[in-house]
């Protein structure tokens, strides 16, 4: 079983975007940019695999704020179709790792940085690594490993619906040990990065993880939002959201 050093737990939350407290600190920000290739859609009778999804989101670290759930919602034409892939569950990633799951099951990662103290005189810099797997039907299970450290960290986020005018959307929650690892001790993460691609079935039945079934006004347009907890003063907003869209084509 792998083991994580509660200090560094907080650090693994590549998405648990925290910062210890800081005086008059604005209200916490973030942006996104998203990624889709090919950018022709198909339609709902006929839906065209996405061969890569490509996301970034990075914190405004001013704010010094700590998050308890990220949410990336979808637009109604990009569906999430995890139907016929192989899975890997959170307690086998969890105790025997990457290396444990099938190939069949990841979709691909990328990384994350993250620093430990961000208001002290000396914030310790660390480096991560995200691998996603498709976990069940609504979940993925995210891998987050140290670069050049023993600490590893399994993430749950899931697929439900978005509602308004998004489809799916993505629901990861940061556990409350990863926001605040030790009593008065807070992370701050700089940045996270993935490159998301898989596919399940063969033949007329192969499909990607993410499907595309068309293209509303020239693009697809993505939201993300943060909320956020007390660290241990109520941060200036409990939430924050960004958008970005990407341009598609019939």
């Amino acid at each position: 079983m792998r083991k994580t050093p509660t200090l560094a737990l907080g650090l693994l939350a590549s998405i648990a975007f925290t910062g210890g407290a800081v005086a008059q600190a604005p209200a916490p920000s973030h942006t996104s940019q998203m990624g889709i290739t090919p950018s022709q859609a198909g339609t709902s009778k006929k839906p065209k695999s996405v061969t890569k999804w490509s996301l970034a989101i990075r914190n405004d670290k001013a704010a010094g704020s700590t998050a308890s759930k990220i949410e990336i919602s979808l637009p109604k034409t990009l569906k999430l179709n995890t139907k016929g892939f192989t899975t890997c569950s959170e307690s086998k990633l969890s105790n025997s790792g990457p290396a444990s799951c099938s190939p069949k099951s990841r979709l691909g990662g990328g990384t994350a940085s993250a620093v430990l103290g961000p208001t002290s005189p000396s914030p310790a810099p660390l480096a991560f690594k995200n691998t996603f797997f498709v976990g069940s039907a609504t979940t993925f299970n995210i891998f987050l490993e140290q670069v050049g450290g023993d600490v590893a960290k399994v993430l749950v986020g899931k697929i439900s619906k978005a509602g308004g005018a998004y489809g799916q959307k993505l629901t990861i929650s940061i556990p409350k040990d990863l926001q605040q690892p030790v009593p008065g001790t807070y992370s701050a993460l700089a940045d996270i990065k993935a490159s998301l691609r898989g596919t399940a079935g063969s033949g007329s039945k192969k499909h990607s993880f993410l499907e595309s079934t068309g293209c509303s006004g020239g693009k697809w347009r993505f939201r993300t939002k943060l909320t956020y907890a007390p660290n241990p003063d109520p941060p200036a907003s409990t939430t924050s959201t960004a958008t970005d869209s990407v341009r598609c084509r019939k």
